[in-house]
């Protein structure tokens, strides 16, 4: 075989591994079209239509997660993190309370059933008990902590801008002593770099509005 040739070869395997590379990304770029117009709503209804079929042996209260919905233009995903996590007494093994499914693969990311976190009946319990003593925050943004000793149950609610650590009396329910404190805000991005891997990061979908903007980011136009 003559060099000219051999570099022929090279040049037509290379541009056929562009085509499919782009034909591939096209049609991923198509299929999340198709499932970020769909809307929020309806792409979390789809997600618990995958857990049942994935893992049917998991139980999922929609009350004891945040659940959100991100995409870019080749995910879709969405993500449940549990409002509470609560960590009982000597419970030594590794807990995982949070998970995600991705919408465009129909898989989610939990590899074992018994290192998921399910509430027993007196977990479900203590966590009551705490609420009814606690000044546990209601929004979302909080990350909220149990921690299960002897004698206390020890809060931590933190998020991005303060944080609190509560003890309570797992007898009396009496609140001990407690701290609080906020942490100084982090600078903004700089926007324009943030503008440039766009495409890339993924975004949040709250409404018809942030879908909007996400298939403007992604370079998919809505069809009329």
């Amino acid at each position: 075989m003559t060099m000219n040739k051999k570099i022929g070869y090279i040049l037509l395997f290379l541009t056929l591994k562009t085509t499919l590379s782009f034909s591939q990304n096209q049609t991923m770029d198509n299929t999340t079209k198709q499932i970020i117009l769909k809307g929020k709503k309806t792409i979390v209804a789809h997600a618990f239509t995958i857990i049942k079929e994935k893992v049917p042996t998991l139980e999922i209260n929609s009350k004891d997660y945040e659940i959100t919905v991100w995409a870019n233009k080749k995910e879709a995903l969405v993500k449940f993190r549990r409002r509470i996590k609560y960590y009982p007494k000597n419970k030594q093994e590794r807990i995982v309370y949070d998970f995600s499914v991705n919408i465009i693969t129909q898989k989610t990311d939990i590899w074992s059933i018994d290192d998921f976190y399910t509430p027993t009946k007196q977990d479900l319990k203590n966590i009551e008990f705490v609420k009814k003593h606690a000044p546990l925050p209601s929004s979302d943004q909080f990350e909220i902590r149990i921690n299960e000793t002897k004698d206390q149950f020890q809060i931590s609610c933190t998020n991005k801008v303060a944080f609190g650590k509560y003890f309570i009396d797992k007898q009396t329910g009496k609140e001990l002593p407690s701290i609080q404190g906020s942490y100084i805000p982090m600078p903004k991005p700089n926007t324009t770099l943030s503008v440039e891997i766009d495409k890339d990061t993924l975004k949040e979908i709250f409404d018809s509005t942030t879908t909007k903007e996400i298939l403007d980011i992604i370079s998919i136009k809505k069809s009329n």
